[in-house]
C-alpha cells in the first residue's frame, strides 16, 4: 500500500497540504524585505549625521544667545539708511548755496 497523505492524522495531513501555500508566502515575504539591507545602511547613515548635527546644535545655542547681535546689526543698517536719505536730502538743499558761493568774488573757482 503506497503512502499519502490520508493515511496520516488529519491535523498532520492538513498542515502538509498548506506547504505550498506557506512556501509561496515565504517568498512574497523574502522579495518585501530584500531592500531591508539597503534601509539599514540608509538608516546608520542618517544616525551617523544625526550624531555629528549634535556639535551643530551646541553651537546654534550659542549663536541664539548672539542673536541680539544680529538684532543690533539690524537696527544700526536701518539707521545707516535713514542717515544716507538725510546726507542725500542735504546735500540736495546745499546744492544752491554752494553755487551761489562759486560766484562771490574771491572764492577759489571764480579765482579760477
Amino acid at each position: 500500500m503506497p503512502f499519502g497523505i490520508e493515511s496520516l492524522p488529519a491535523e498532520l495531513a492538513k498542515v502538509l497540504r498548506s506547504l505550498p501555500l506557506v512556501a509561496d508566502r515565504l517568498e512574497t515575504i523574502a522579495e518585501s524585505t530584500s531592500e531591508l539591507p539597503t534601509m539599514r545602511a540608509g538608516i546608520d547613515a542618517v544616525a551617523e549625521d544625526t550624531e555629528r548635527l549634535g556639535g551643530v546644535e551646541t553651537a546654534l545655542s550659542r549663536l541664539a544667545d548672539e542673536m541680539g547681535l544680529a538684532e543690533l546689526m539690524d537696527r544700526l543698517l536701518a539707521s545707516i539708511d535713514a542717515l544716507d536719505g538725510n546726507v542725500t536730502a542735504l546735500k540736495g538743499s546745499l546744492e544752491p548755496i554752494g553755487r551761489v558761493a562759486d560766484r562771490i568774488p574771491g572764492s577759489r573757482k571764480s579765482n579760477g
